[in-house]
């Protein structure tokens, strides 16, 4: 396959095979069964229900397939391509039953700033070429961004709406892209200081956010009502000091958003909200410890069919009393299995679910409204197909000043209860994000560690989200203090309950889990034997600087700290300033093409253990991003973590 007009940035490949291989070896699954890309993501029905798209994992490359259904139960391919190096699907997605929209995804340089780069393609149902959905600008340059589309006009077969701009990317416009023609109409304006626009289910754009100014001192928001043409200044609602004021969505009757906010209460709930009033209406979801984490609407209705939120496992809230017996049915037939609604086709006939569970990598099913037929596809992890892992068990600590840390640990095979960890080597590791958390669900790295052996403790400290308002800003410019000793307190915990051996612990993270592995290595050398960062920050300052270059970032470093003002708390809190305060051994994993945290930061850190006479390995990925999207990624990085634990907690 290429793209109609430019360079073959595919290559075709054979036929797809879903052929699995069963490991069920005494010995623990080699290093390759837990490094392997996931066989199937991304997996999206065709509005007639007759096919499905996917990536597909084969041979340690990614590919793009579309399947149609045959006779029999039988699987036809209709079109399938493969990564090529440097280049990576980003999503793909069907518009109309013969038509789909894919994402290109690969790192760049755009005047001497590292960035992505996105292409926007349309594809045939049936195979042949890419085609580009936008062409050069007047100045031959293409787009940065290609692919932020705000709305997929469900009720327009051949446009959807992207938002970009040539001349300044940092105020876009809202365009109407045919997915067969390259005739681009606005249908929204830019607007000074709004950097991104929201649509309801029905294709109309309906709000604005961004900065008043370049300094991205102060929010912007901008609201209307679906038959207004002017719009409604709503900033008030986003000044720093006021209650969280945040759009999840709309409803049909083009009056009203749905908006979560912690002006009553924590964790915030979701209400209606009046925008002509400027006025909240109803709670549509509230729970003592959650937030809800995203709004589910009808396609054809735009109405809201479901709540998504959080807990140990994920949950759906169904206004559909159908769709809620449906997947009702379907989990009983799943026993111990979280059931995910993924996709469902435009007349709601067919459905794709994802099954899975902490011990289970998972697998994807397409379900049958009609017939109530389940069919199931391959497992996401054949390798690991009848093996059996590590138990994983949602538990909870103290912090030092009382704050109560939910916590997940996963024990080795074999292990069943945490009365059972007597003295276990433990691997302490803490998510990225940090504005993230860890739920109870397969985790690969979790699941590898114990399988080697390692009790394995994923803490979601103050910062994360999920937990409401004030359990995230207690994280704020916190960064190598509260938090820190957040994780540090999960070590002192599993050691005073006798779950770890307190001579045989680890941490081990990635991105700012990365950044604390290394602070916790400097900050606590007496608490860990060693410690592995893949893609950790190495020096808050610099991390400041460099965020500035793009869009938002200065704002969204806010919660680390001011470059100026908080500069003596950003350098005592940066690990490569304080390699002498570092004894144990260390291990620096980086991707060289990393776009969200610089490979020169775990170069930094390695000249500076060097400089102090530490112990330090280091090893760097080709062309590895900052999410270890290659298999080959995913093994180097699995293969030198083994190696180096073994040396410094295993035995």
């Amino acid at each position: 396959m290429s793209i109609k007009g430019g360079p073959a940035l595919f290559a075709l490949t054979a036929a797809l095979n879903f052929g699995v291989v069963h490991a069920r070896a005494a010995e623990p699954p080699p290093v390759d069964a837990f490094a392997r890309i996931p066989m199937l993501r991304n997996v999206e029905i065709s509005p007639d229900g007759g096919a499905f798209s996917a990536k597909v994992a084969m041979n340690g490359r990614e590919h793009m397939a579309v399947y149609e259904f045959a006779a029999g139960g039988k699987l036809v391919v209709k079109s399938n391509a493969t990564e090529s190096d440097g280049l990576r699907i980003g999503w793909i997605s069907w518009k109309r039953p013969d038509r789909l929209v894919v994402s290109l995804r690969f790192p760049s340089k755009r005047w001497g700033t590292d960035t992505i780069e996105t292409r926007l393609m349309a594809l045939a149902r049936e195979g042949g070429e890419f085609e580009a959905l936008f062409r050069p600008s007047r100045d031959d340059i293409p787009l940065q961004m290609e692919d932020q589309i705000i709305s997929w006009l469900p009720n327009d077969p051949d446009h959807i709406l992207v938002e970009y701009n040539d001349d300044n990317p940092r105020e876009p416009a809202v365009y109407r892209v045919p997915i067969e023609r390259n005739i681009h109409r606005q249908v929204q304006g830019s607007r000074s200081g709004i950097t991104g626009w929201i649509a309801d289910p029905q294709g109309r754009v309906r709000a604005g956010y961004g900065f008043a100014s370049d300094a991205e001192k102060k929010q912007k928001l901008i609201l209307r009502l679906a038959d207004e043409s002017g719009w409604r200044d709503f900033s008030h609602r986003v000044e720093e000091d006021a209650p969280g004021f945040a759009i999840m969505g709309f409803a049909p009757d083009g009056k009203t958003a749905y908006v979560e906010s912690d002006f009553e209460q924590d964790p915030p709930p979701v209400y209606e909200f009046d925008i002509e009033k400027d006025a909240f209406g109803r709670k549509v979801f509230e729970h003592p410890n959650f937030e809800a984490s995203g709004l589910r609407f009808d396609s054809k209705t735009g109405a809201l069919t479901g709540i998504d939120y959080v807990a140990d496992e994920t949950h759906a809230i169904w206004l559909d009393e159908g769709v809620k017996s449906e997947l009702d049915a379907v989990r009983a037939l799943l026993p111990g299995k979280t059931v995910e609604l993924v996709d469902v086709s435009l007349g709601g006939a067919h459905a794709v679910l994802f099954a899975s569970s902490a011990d289970d990598p998972g697998r994807y099913y397409f379900f049958d409204r009609a017939s109530r037929r389940l069919t199931q596809l391959p497992p996401n992890y054949p390798e690991l197909e009848g093996v059996a892992l590590g138990k994983v068990i949602a538990t909870s600590y103290a912090a030092r000043d009382g704050l109560v840390i939910p916590a997940y640990v996963t024990l080795p095979p074999g292990v069943s209860s945490l009365e059972e960890a007597r003295g276990l080597p433990f691997v302490l590791n803490p998510h990225g994000g940090p504005g993230a958390r860890d739920f109870l669900s397969f985790d690969y790295w979790a699941q590898f560690f114990a399988s080697r052996g390692y009790g394995v403790l994923q803490m979601n400290f103050r910062g994360s989200t999920g937990y409401g308002v004030a359990f995230k800003t207690a994280g704020e410019r916190e960064w190598g203090q509260a938090m820190q000793d957040d994780i540090a307190d999960g070590a002192g915990w599993l050691a005073s309950q006798g779950y770890a051996d307190r001579n045989r612990m680890a941490i081990v993270g990635g991105s700012y889990g990365g950044y604390a592995a290394l602070m916790g290595a400097a900050k606590t050398p007496d608490l860990y034997q060693c410690a592995v960062s893949f893609a950790g920050v190495s020096d808050l300052p610099d991390l400041l600087r460099d965020a500035r270059k793009y869009i938002g970032g200065k704002a969204g470093t806010r919660h680390i700290g001011r470059l100026w003002k908080d500069r003596s708390m950003l350098a005592e809190n940066s690990p490569a300033r304080r390699a002498d305060d570092i004894t144990v051994p260390v291990l620096l994993v980086h991707g060289d093409k990393d776009r969200v945290v610089d490979v020169d930061h775990s170069k930094k850190m390695r000249n500076a253990l060097r400089k102090a006479g530490g112990t330090v390995e280091y090893v760097e990925l080709k062309d590895g991003d900052h999410h270890l999207s290659a298999h080959s990624d995913r093994l180097a990085f699995l293969s030198a973590s083994e190696k180096f634990l073994a040396g410094c907690i295993g035995g």
